[in-house]
């Protein structure tokens, strides 16, 4: 078998494992209390042939849904390639999701399988085992008349392989680029999730997009920390696999700062989120730092936050500031980074700027569930600071008369499951994806995303209010870890701040508070954020600027169901569970006039 950028092949099977990759060789790696435990691929290639055979044999057809639930780790590739080989479609579930959203995707989609990748997410699994036809468990013990145990359906398989040595290879040569690969259910930001069908011809078309931007081989090293459940990162772990790159997986967002210095890694993939709370690490650790050596470190970061990055030689201030501070933030993030590809939502240019001039090399892109993802991307000799980049080979982008953003190829969804009013919405008749994102392409052809269509707020006084950069601008201090601006349908614009647990932590160290003491109240940080929201107001036009603000000690998560499981705030639902610490903010302001 070739790699994806030289094969001929139609379907992400084809490709896989690369040719020439070692088959002795540590590929995958997961992380346990005693160590990095690896996986060969030679040994992940056979479990997925073992794996595909067995679900054939307790009754799998071509084309049937398969949800695959659990942790991001080397057996979640395992079992989604198992799937797709044995001509299932693989419907990813969110290990943190709902059980609710769980019943959703079963019946919307008509899922008869489920996959649970390990014993901690079994509890969501069974809450909706009653609707399924079965579930495949790894790890956990017992039985039940819709339980079929992992390890023995591999053995089942393997009878298979005895009887038939070619079983597996007839299952992926059945296999066809306009079969259904997919099926991933949007986050729901704003509204009910659908699904989106994705073929084995729009994630090869992703591959080999992959392989021309990013020149990764298996000298690099790949960390991997994004859930798998969200296409970007899986569209990433296939690029890698197809060229043999080895990959550590943790699914801990906790360890992934410990997980950087322990792998050390070449190449891996981010959300805006985690590189500001790296930034704001970064600043706590300047600001607790005395004497000279503070001042210093102090002046650097002055510098990588305002400093416009360059190429070309250094100067030698440049050169001191990396000797004295930057090559240290860099070992904070394991010291080797040839390749961070950041995507999932808007990063703001200011944190873009830091990082690339600490010497991290940053790669801003941008693209939809609905396409695969990748619609652009920068890349070595083209990143532009600000833009999302350039098209994706085969990729065409264009702007609407609304200048909203549209692109057409290969990597362009089906349609949605079940929905083809909805489909016919965003998806015309000559293949144009309507992105719902509001752009410009300069003479170059990088492309800046300027604010999400639907995202665009509309006050009272017929004015609008884009939230995504306000937000970004809130969250760019240490203190607030998450923001949400109310302006849809006001007379102005309020928000509510979400403050990072840790920082109030620090602070209330510092200041010796008490457990009990309302630090979010007390004069003195509400002095604090009105000196920092007067500094944000002042680079906005005057119907942007927030009047009113309030904290909120509890903030948006998964569970309570205020977050995506991309992290992506559900506005919708914070304003009514918020709707009378809301309401108070514009009866305030109303009486001071």
């Amino acid at each position: 078998m070739t790699s994806a950028v030289q094969s001929a092949g139609r379907t992400l099977l084809d490709t896989l494992p690369p040719e020439g990759h070692a088959q002795d060789s540590a590929c995958m790696f997961e992380r346990h209390a005693d160590g990095w435990q690896p996986m060969t691929t030679a040994a992940w290639r056979d479990e997925v042939t073992l794996l595909a055979l067995g679900l054939r044999y307790i009754g799998l057809r071509r084309g049937d849904r398969v949800g695959l639930l659990g942790r991001s780790s080397p057996h979640w590739i395992v079992m989604d390639l198992a799937i797709m080989s044995a001509g299932g479609v693989t419907v990813p579930v969110f290990a943190r999701g709902s059980s609710a959203r769980l019943r959703h995707q079963i019946h919307d989609c008509g899922m008869r399988f489920l996959l649970v990748e390990s014993p901690q997410v079994l509890a969501l699994a069974e809450s909706s085992a009653n609707l399924l036809h079965a579930i495949v468990c790894r790890g956990v013990k017992g039985s039940g008349a819709r339980r079929y145990d992992y390890d023995a359906l591999l053995l089942h398989g393997r009878a298979e392989m005895m009887r038939n040595p070619a079983a597996f290879e007839e299952l992926v040569a059945a296999l066809r680029e306009d079969d259904l690969a997919t099926i991933i259910y949007t986050s729901g930001s704003t509204g009910e999730p659908k699904g989106v069908e994705l073929t084995q011809r729009n994630i090869f078309s992703q591959l080999r997009g992959a392989a021309e931007r990013f020149v990764v081989d298996p000298a690099s090293v790949a960390l991997s920390f994004l859930p798998l459940a969200h296409v970007f990162e899986r569209m990433i772990v296939y690029s890698y696999l197809d060229r043999g790159v080895p990959i550590y997986f943790v699914d801990d967002l906790q360890q992934v700062g410990t997980c950087m210095r322990e792998v050390r890694p070449t190449v891996m993939t981010t959300v805006p989120r985690l590189l500001e709370k790296i930034h704001d690490r970064i600043v706590a650790q300047v600001e607790l730092t005395d004497g000279l050596k503070g001042r210093l470190a102090a002046w650097a970061l002055s510098k990588a936050e305002d400093d416009e990055p360059h190429e070309g030689s250094a100067s030698a201030v440049d050169v001191m500031a990396d000797r004295l501070m930057y090559s240290r933030f860099r070992d904070g993030m394991g010291g080797r980074l040839q390749i961070v590809v950041c995507g999932g939502a808007p990063l703001a240019p200011e944190l873009c700027r830091f990082f690339l001039n600490i010497g991290v090399p940053l790669y801003n892109g941008y693209g939809l569930t609905e396409s695969s993802p990748v619609l652009c991307a920068n890349y070595p000799g083209a990143n532009r600071m600000g833009t999302v980049g350039l098209p994706f080979p085969d990729v065409e982008l264009r702007l609407a008369d609304d200048g909203v953003l549209e692109a057409r190829g290969p990597n362009i969804m089906r349609g949605y499951h079940g929905r083809p009013a909805d489909t016919a919405a965003v998806l015309d008749a000559d293949g144009w994806l309507n992105t719902g994102d509001r752009a410009s392409i300069d003479p170059d052809g990088f492309v800046t995303i300027t604010g999400r269509a639907k995202e665009l707020f509309k006050t009272s006084t017929g004015k609008y209010v884009c939230p995504i950069p306000i937000e970004q601008a809130l969250r760019n201090d240490a203190l607030i870890d998450m923001a949400a601006v109310i302006a849809d349908n006001r007379k102005f614009v309020t928000c509510l701040l979400f403050p990072d647990g840790e920082a109030v932590r620090r602070m209330r160290e510092r200041r010796g508070a008490a457990e009990g003491m309302d630090l979010l109240n007390g004069a003195e940080l509400r002095d604090y954020m009105k000196t920092r929201i007067e500094r944000i107001n002042a680079g906005l036009e005057d119907w942007e600027r927030i009047r009113a603000w309030r904290f909120v000690a509890d903030p948006p998560t998964v569970e309570n169901e205020q977050l995506t499981p991309t992290a992506k705030l559900r506005r919708h639902v914070i304003e009514d569970v918020h709707r009378e610490l809301i309401n108070s903010m514009y009866e305030q302001e109303h009486e001071r006039k």
